[in-house]
């Protein structure tokens, strides 16, 4: 499971990095904005600038990476 606190240190480095979390199913969401992700105890919301959103149970996070490396 990915810890919440890893992915809110992410999210809040300065300046933000884009990233990418892959789940342990291959999907695949990208964050642009750190402001659209809600990181809970054992999930996480993201939502989009076109009105869709997910909802991820963080023991289904299988990496984060940098979309800057992508």
């Amino acid at each position: 499971m990915m810890n919440p606190d890893d992915l809110h240190n992410l999210l809040k480095k300065q300046p933000f990095d884009p990233i990418r979390i892959k789940l342990s199913n291959g999907d695949a969401h990208d964050v642009r904005d750190p402001d659209l992700v809600v990181v809970m105890k054992t999930k996480m919301f993201i939502a989009f600038p076109d009105d869709r959103f997910v909802l991820l149970p963080l023991r289904h996070v299988a990496s984060v990476e940098s979309l800057q490396a992508a």
